[in-house]
């Protein structure tokens, strides 16, 4: 699926009662998820669990 630069964010809902959550799909969230958790989170803290190769590429730009 290829999405233009100007798309918002397409919202897929999972939905397990008391435990659902949705799914964002969209160019350039990784960029704001900082920012999407602090306003879910704020004060909160929370574990990032990747793999060494998902790291690389992008563990630096949620950390920062």
């Amino acid at each position: 699926m290829t999405l233009p630069t100007h798309t918002p964010p397409i919202t897929v809902p999972v939905n397990l009662g008391d435990r659902s959550y949705d799914i964002l799909i969209g160019r350039g969230l990784l960029a704001s998820t900082g920012e999407r958790i602090a306003a879910l989170m704020p004060g909160g803290r929370l574990a990032i669990i990747t793999d060494a190769t998902v790291a690389h590429l992008h563990l630096a730009t949620l950390t920062t």
